[in-house]
């Protein structure tokens, strides 16, 4: 976790903390570790120590939230089976089907009161979270890797929009460049998502 820090006295009193060294470990297992400890101890740490702790700890919450979205994207999945298999029985039975709508319809209200949002909310989410998992597999990779924190993703997902499905590899591919997203802020990525959307898919700029 501290590789490239100094092994400094704030370092040592973390390891008496913890009760183990942190040094080689995931973001995820430090903060699992952290999560074991006083937090009043935790405000006296040194401060490079604390500035690597935020750091790491933000990683690991990266590593979290991409992987929830996967999970959204599972569930929306069974729901929207769910939802065709509902109306394939009321088809057989002689019945339109008109009042189910899709999977896409129904998913949030299913997931919103677990995450305590209200259904609109929920539903901006879980677009948000297909898009990431089904057509972004480099950004996914990312995020899952802790490099991208969950308002840096939004800002390519949201650049993507209106970018068709086939032109999507060329989005991310010019998007991530040979450097990949470096430490562009929020707002700045949307604006060059934005841009590389309208130039690998002129259409976007139709919508």
């Amino acid at each position: 976790m501290f590789e490239g820090l100094p092994w400094e006295v704030g370092q040592d009193r973390l390891e008496v903390l913890t009760g183990r060294s942190l040094r080689d470990v995931s973001p995820l297992l430090a903060a699992d570790a952290l999560l074991e400890v006083d937090p009043l101890a935790l405000l006296d740490l040194d401060q490079s120590v604390a500035e690597e702790g935020v750091a790491q700890a933000q990683s690991a919450r990266n590593t979290v939230t991409a992987l929830q979205a996967i999970v959204i994207e599972a569930v929306a999945r069974r729901v929207e089976h769910d939802v065709e298999v509902a109306k394939d029985a009321d088809r057989l039975s002689g019945q339109f089907p008109a009042g189910w709508g899709t999977g896409d319809d129904c998913t949030p209200s299913v997931l919103a009161p677990l995450l305590h949002l209200p259904p609109r909310t929920m539903a901006g989410r879980l677009g948000e979270a297909r898009v990431l998992v089904n057509e972004l597999p480099r950004t996914l990779r990312a995020a899952l890797d802790g490099e991208l924190e969950p308002w840096r993703v939004g800002a390519v997902v949201a650049g993507s929009f209106g970018v068709s499905s086939e032109r999507m590899p060329d989005y991310e591919v010019a998007l991530f460049g040979e450097g990949g997203l470096g430490d562009a802020t929020a707002g700045v990525l949307r604006k060059r998502a934005e841009r590389v959307a309208a130039k690998v898919d002129p259409g976007v700029l139709e919508q």
